[in-house]
């Protein structure tokens, strides 16, 4: 009797979480975020291996020598997809991020991209002039405390010096540059303590 493809697909699956766990790791290091995200649903012992701090630890550093070019649609009254190209892998990617976005924007809000470190991605609320961080691995999503300049739209945040650093364990560290009264400062938001620390041009640390 010929096996169905829900019997290969079971029977593909067990074979491959019997693998040494080394192995499994070193498969998936190979692989671009979306495909590990998939791959969490395949079993406990591969959701395990993908949570394990060892492996996030060298995924993230491995994907910093990986670049991604993302393109932001926002369809009018449907939905929102982030398109990533990953030169890693050599494909494209779709992110559906409306839904889960969905908890922290209201009705009517005007979402846009602004940049991503490893599995963090930063938009801006032109609604509102909020930043909002959505982590792909978690699905958590969380408002950024409100700058010290006051509520800001995409073309403000876009005119500053700005950089997000995923630094492991679902945490990021959102840096950006800016003058006030002539002279720049450096604002630097910790996501593992929600502090939003300011550096003066002094060089005086954080």
């Amino acid at each position: 009797m010929m096996e169905t493809n829900h019997e290969k697909l079971s029977a593909n699956t067990v074979g491959f979480c019997l693998l040494p766990s080394e192995i499994i790791q070193n498969i998936l290091l190979h692989l671009a975020l979306p495909d590990i995200i998939c791959l969490k649903s395949v079993s406990r012992f591969v959701a395990g291996v993908i949570s394990d701090q060892d492996f996030e630890r060298a995924y993230n550093s491995q994907s910093r020598s990986s670049a991604w070019l993302f393109v932001y649609k926002k369809r009018w009254n449907r939905d929102a997809i982030l398109h990533g190209f990953n030169d890693h892998s050599g494909r494209w990617f779709n992110f559906r991020v409306d839904g889960l976005l969905k908890p922290v924007i209201c009705p009517g809000d005007h979402i846009y991209f602004l940049t991503a470190s490893s599995n963090v991605f930063l938009f801006v609320s032109n609604t509102r002039r909020e930043l909002l961080a959505l982590d792909l691995g978690t699905k958590a999503v969380k408002t950024i405390p409100p700058s010290p300049l006051g509520p800001r739209g995409t073309s403000s945040w876009r005119r500053s010096g700005m950089k997000l650093v995923a630094t492991g364990s679902g945490h990021f560290q959102f840096l950006f540059v800016d003058l006030v009264h002539s002279s720049p400062v450096l604002f630097v938001y910790s996501s593992e303590n929600g502090h939003l620390a300011v550096c003066r041009s002094e060089g005086r640390p954080c």
